[in-house]
């Protein structure tokens, strides 16, 4: 099996780990978003979150983005 094959599968186990062990929603989000940094060097990875209101998103995480970004995003 291919290399980029076990380090996504281990992306994904971990996930699903975090979840399974109820883990806080921004706590695997923060843990998604670490890991997919891990697989692309140079990426910066966020997870925005559609609003109760169903009008707007919000950074769910992105823990590697700068304050400007985040604000940017928000």
């Amino acid at each position: 099996m291919p290399l980029e094959l076990d380090k996504h599968g281990l992306l994904q186990r971990s996930v699903i780990e975090s979840i399974a062990l109820g883990a806080p929603l921004t706590e695997t989000l923060d843990l998604l978003c670490r890991r997919v940094e891990a697989l692309v060097p140079g990426a910066v990875c966020s997870v925005m979150l559609l609003n109760e209101d169903r009008s707007s998103l919000s950074v769910g995480a992105g823990p590697s983005l700068t304050a400007e970004a985040r604000a940017g995003l928000e």
